[in-house]
């Protein structure tokens, strides 16, 4: 998979990133695409595999506000190292509801800012591309 681009919706930036052979597949096959999206712009883990037609295949979160309560309230080094340790099972979880394999997926979409994910896209970039 390569990186494509990044875009804004507010203020919580998402990354896209396709599988290289994503754009010949859209453009010759009516296939549906599957996408994995990441969530982890404040104190949850979140993740979701969706299709193009609009369909939840499957989802999963994991949550720290008790983390964040105790503390309180959310300190970012902590979201970040909460995040680094929960996000492979939430991934995976994710894939393993919407009885999917990695290699089902077509794009992968991560939220970017605020600075929280940025570590985060580098370990999940490195563990499923």
């Amino acid at each position: 998979m390569s990186f494509i681009y990044s875009i804004s919706a507010n203020t919580v930036s998402r990354r896209v990133i396709l599988s290289k052979f994503f754009k010949q597949k859209r453009l010759y096959s009516s296939k549906r695409a599957i996408i994995l999206g990441i969530e982890t712009s404040c104190d949850d883990t979140g993740c979701a595999v969706v299709d193009t037609e609009g369909n939840i295949l499957g989802e999963a979160l994991h949550s720290q506000h008790l983390i964040h309560l105790n503390n309180g309230g959310i300190i970012p080094p902590i979201a970040q190292d909460l995040h680094r340790k929960n996000i492979e099972n939430v991934v995976n979880a994710a894939v393993k509801l919407a009885n999917l394999s990695f290699n089902d997926i077509d794009a992968i979409a991560t939220t970017v800012k605020p600075e929280l994910p940025s570590i985060l896209f580098k370990k999940f970039e490195s563990m499923y591309i």
